[in-house]
């Protein structure tokens, strides 16, 4: 299940930045918030392994070239990660230290299903913007996705 909402998240990620950058004029806020989904997700993936990724700011002020490089980067190096673990990797317990000093544990499983929910709320946050700046929101549900994979494969 997770590949596949993994496969939910790149897909969602792409359109989102798409309808954002086909406004007429560029929307701050649209792109603070795809920053922000996918530096989160770079930021879990550094919580996991341990390494200074873990503490990046969460909120960057990314350019518009800089957010698609990091989809890319993220677009390779989660589906790596997923693929390299099995099911009794999702019990283990990841530790970190939030930016507040405290100290977190859960279960992989959970970061890893929380990392790819949690762009959906803030692909909402995107959209609503859109619209509010005058653009048509596209739909980034999963089942949008699911029915148009199936139109595919029956060839229509």
């Amino acid at each position: 299940m997770l590949k596949r909402l993994l496969h939910h998240d790149l897909w969602a990620n792409r359109r989102a930045i798409d309808m954002s950058r086909a406004l007429p004029e560029e929307s701050e806020r649209c792109r603070k918030l795809m920053a922000h989904i996918l530096t989160s997700k770079k930021m879990w993936l550094g919580r996991i392994h341990d390494t200074p990724d873990g503490k990046l700011d969460s909120w960057p002020d990314l350019s518009w070239n800089e957010v698609e490089d990091l989809l890319a980067e993220m677009n390779l190096a989660v589906p790596a990660y997923l693929d390299s673990l099995t099911e009794d990797d999702m019990p283990r317990v990841i530790s970190y230290v939030n930016p507040k000093g405290m100290h977190i544990s859960v279960r992989l499983g959970d970061i890893l299903t929380h990392s790819m929910l949690h762009g959906q709320y803030h692909r909402a946050q995107v959209a609503s913007s859109v619209r509010e700046a005058g653009g048509e929101p596209v739909m980034t549900d999963l089942i949008v996705m699911a029915i148009g994979e199936l139109k595919a494969e029956q060839g229509g």
